[in-house]
């Protein structure tokens, strides 16, 4: 039989304790996880911006040799929508010089567009850019395709985001 003595010398945590411990362990994982999914899905978001550069780059040469935009990705002289695929990307459809990008988000998918923009200025310059998302046309500029993007402005980039103003 043990007597008080031998009790008050035994180290290690009693149950409050491992229960607070677990309880913070909880806490800090309850708002980490939601945080690390959000990350996870701009990234998947960047991937896709990252992969359309050969599509974009596809309908300006087209632009720049016939003075407008392809229709589709056949006119674009590309491979089908469904087989212009990454790790996070299932297809890019061209559509009237816009890029339509579908992304798989876990269990969903969304859209991201990227619109080519050109100048209205006389003589045209051969300039173009790309808007992104939901991102307002800049000034002086015409841009072409529909905005399909079904996207959160917190998953897109700076420069794709509704209130995206270019300094």
């Amino acid at each position: 039989m043990r007597t008080a003595k031998t009790l008050r010398q035994q180290h290690g945590f009693t149950l409050i304790e491992l229960m607070m411990v677990v309880a913070v362990i909880g806490l800090l994982a309850s708002m980490a996880i939601p945080r690390y999914q959000d990350y996870i899905n701009r990234a998947r978001v960047v991937e896709a911006f990252t992969l359309s550069a050969p599509v974009r780059e596809a309908v300006a040469d087209y632009y720049i040799h016939r003075g407008r935009f392809p229709e589709d990705n056949r006119e674009a002289a590309l491979i089908d929508a469904e087989d212009i695929r990454g790790h996070n990307v299932a297809a890019m459809a061209v559509e009237e010089g816009a890029i339509h990008v579908r992304i798989e988000l876990g269990e969903e998918q969304k859209t991201l567009s990227l619109r080519p923009s050109i100048p209205v200025a006389y003589p045209p310059v051969e300039l173009l850019s790309w808007v992104c998302g939901h991102a307002p046309s800049l000034e002086g500029m015409q841009t072409y395709g529909e905005d399909r993007t079904d996207l959160d402005d917190q998953m897109l980039p700076p420069v794709c985001r509704s209130d995206f103003a270019p300094e």
